[in-house]
Formats: C-alpha cells, structure tokens, sequence
C-alpha cells in the first residue's frame, strides 16, 4: 500500500533590500547566503518557502534566480508613492526580511539612502507583515529626526538581529529603546559557498589587494567622506610595491565592479594599477560572489576596504587584514575575536604599511585565527536560522488560527 505525499505548507518570504544582480558582490553575498539560510531554517520548520525579493537592478546578468524566486525592482517612485504596486507586493509575504544592504540602514551614505530605508520598514509595517532585520550593522545615525524615526522603527519589528556587539549596544543605550527583541548573531555572508582551490605550489606566495574605488575616489562626494587619516591611493602603490619586491605575486582584485557607478567602482582602479605595473595578475571581473569568493580562497594573504571580501577570506581560512573606513569592520571582526583590523581614520600611511608587512610576515599566525573565526561563525549564524524558524512557526500557527 502506497501513502500519497502529503505537500509542505509554503511561506512567501520578503527580502527586502537584496539584489539578484548586483555589481556591489558584497550585497550580492548577502543575497545568496540569506537564501541558503533562510530555506534552512524552513527545513528545520518543516516548510517549503518561495521568495520575494525587493532590490535595485543592475545591468550584469542575475546571479541569482529559480523557479520560486520573485525579483520586485526597486525606484524612487516605486518605494515613495503610497498608491503604487508596491503595497500589494508586500503584503503579499507571510514575513519580510530586511537586510538594508548590510549597513545602509544608518546616516553614513546619506539622507536621501536613509529615508528610503525608512519608508521600506515603514510600508512593511502598515501593511501588517511581520517585518525582522536580518543581521546588519544598525545605525549610527545623525540628528534627532533620524533617531527618532529609526527607533520607533524598529521597536514596530518583530525581531531585529544584528553583526556585531556595537550596534547592539547603540540601539541598547544611544537609541534609548529596551529591545529585548534584539539578538546578536554575525554576517549572513560567512554562510556564502565557495569552490576550495588547489593548494599555491609555486613557491611565491600569492597576496591579494583590494583596491577600493570607493576609497580611491573620496567617497561618493569625492571629498574624503569617510575622514581617512591615509591617503588610501598611497598606501595601495606602496603595498604593491613592498610585496612585488619580496617576489610575491600581487593578485589586484575589485568587488564591487560598477557599470553604472564609477565613483564605487574597483574594477577601473584595478585596470589602471595594472598598467602601471605589469607583472601584478588582474583578477576577473567576477560574474558572481561565489566566484570571486573561490578566487580569494586561493591566496596566501588579502587586504582590502571591501568588508565582503575580507569576509569571504576570512570564512575560507586566509589570512587577511580589514582596512575599516567605518565601524561595521571593528563591529563584525571584534565580535567574532578577529583584531586584526586597521583602521584607515585614526592610522597614519606608515603605520598602516608597517603592520600590513607584518601581518603578512605573521601569516600562519593570522590564517589560524581566521581559522578560529569562521568556526565562530557558524554558531552565531545558528541564532539566526533557530530564530527563523521560530518565526515561521508563529506565523503559520497565526494563518490556521485565522
């Protein structure tokens, strides 16, 4: 005698500000690692799960995509205008997920950015859909109107997980609000899978640098924004300089490879240092963050200002030094125990070569301990699926009790 097979209850889960496309791979890695956790945790629940995802499209072909995949592109018009589709596409989900980009939800790239992360949270809300942060860096914010507004925010929230220990204690002390709800956990993007290259038998140890277009250029008001104490440029020449005199093989490697945004875009930078030194290997412009994410893997040692990327060496055990622009880098490594980060506003040019060469000449040192720090990882990213999970029991228990 047969049994028919019984079909999973299915959960419609919104991620909002994720992408399918994105130039920046750091978002991208946000993307695809949130997925893989997110029908984890449907597993753990036993349920099927489809998603919605809310973002901003960019030109180069999707990287992610499926049968039970929904992309909802993002404008200023479509987020702003109330009597827009974009209601109905929310109110659709059974919960919504929203990651801001992984740090966009703050004051540091500007009011025009943050008010669209506003209004998101605020939609989500209205429309009576149990809206959760996924982990991101929280804050800080400018003015009394932008704290006001991104507190009361997230006390209509049902769950906000954050990186790092220093957004949860802004929003525990600086925001003013008891959120019992919050629930310390780590980047959703030390989850991304990667292919594990073959082992550097080639005796020149391969050093990989990030140089950040982002960084190059000032900020996106070109007017050092970020309040670097180093000239960024500088310390890039001279790094690839340094190792190429050792005989390492300098790998040149962008992350967030732009076609419509010259400002942010490594890729260009890239180019022009290996024009002016030769000998350097340009990585590809990466199709995917997995992709650049194997690539990485196969170095002996990174540096760079793309935090994702950092990630991404850290998660597959390279030693690496985090060049901060911002505090989500102390936040993220710090709350895992990785202190290796330097950061470019408070360190002088030869401050920050001289601990990068000996970081590197430390770097069995620093490959056990990102060894150490992945391991971390994984359990706090544990938080996070148990979490869902919980959730989607709640919500499901709430549709049959309706």
């Amino acid at each position: 005698m047969t049994t028919a097979a019984v079909s999973q209850p299915c959960l419609n889960v919104g991620l909002f500000w994720h992408s399918i496309n994105s130039d920046n791979l750091g978002i991208g890695a946000l993307t695809v690692s949130n997925i893989a956790l997110v029908r984890e945790a449907a597993r753990q629940a036993g349920y099927a799960v489809r998603f919605t995802i809310f973002g901003y499209l960019d030109k180069r072909t999707p990287y992610v995509g499926g049968d039970d995949i929904e992309f909802v592109a993002l404008n200023g018009k479509r987020i702003a205008l109330p009597w827009s589709d974009l209601q109905g596409k929310i109110a659709a989900c059974d919960l919504m997920l929203d990651i801001g980009g992984g740090d966009s939800f703050a004051s540091i790239y500007g009011g025009k950015r943050l008010t669209f992360l506003l209004l998101s949270k605020i939609r989500t809300l209205l429309a009576g859909v149990p809206l959760i942060m996924s982990p991101q860096t929280l804050g800080p914010f400018d003015g009394w109107l932008g704290r006001t507004a991104a507190s009361l925010v997230l006390k209509g929230c049902h769950t906000v997980y954050t990186r790092d220990a220093l957004s949860e204690a802004y929003f525990r002390e600086a925001m003013g609000g008891k959120l019992g709800k919050i629930r310390l956990t780590t980047d959703v993007a030390f989850a991304l899978p990667f292919d594990v290259p073959k082992a550097n038998t080639s005796g020149k140890p391969k050093v990989g640098l990030n140089p950040s277009g982002l960084m190059f250029s000032g900020g996106y008001g070109k007017k050092n924004d970020y309040k670097l104490t180093l000239p960024f440029d500088q310390l890039m020449h001279r790094l690839i300089g340094h190792f190429r005199d050792k005989g390492c093989e300098v790998h040149l490697i962008g992350h967030v490879n732009s076609l419509t945004l010259p400002v942010d875009d490594d890729y260009h930078v890239c180019e022009q240092l290996k024009a002016e030194y030769p000998d350097c290997v340009l990585a590809p412009n990466f199709a995917s963050p997995s992709e650049a994410k194997s690539y990485i893997a196969g170095l002996d040692f990174f540096t760079g200002a793309r935090m994702h990327a950092c990630i991404a060496a850290a998660s597959a055990g390279i030693a690496v030094v985090p060049l901060a622009y911002s505090r989500k880098f102390e936040g993220l490594f710090g709350t895992l125990g990785y202190t290796r980060t330097l950061d470019c506003r408070t360190s002088t040019l030869d401050d920050a070569f001289d601990r990068i060469v000996k970081a590197f000449e430390d770097r069995d040192t620093l490959k056990a301990e990102a060894g150490q720090l992945a391991a971390v990882s994984r359990e706090r990213l544990k938080v996070y699926t148990d979490g869902i999970a919980d959730t989607m029991r709640q919500v499901m228990a709430t549709r049959k009790a309706g």
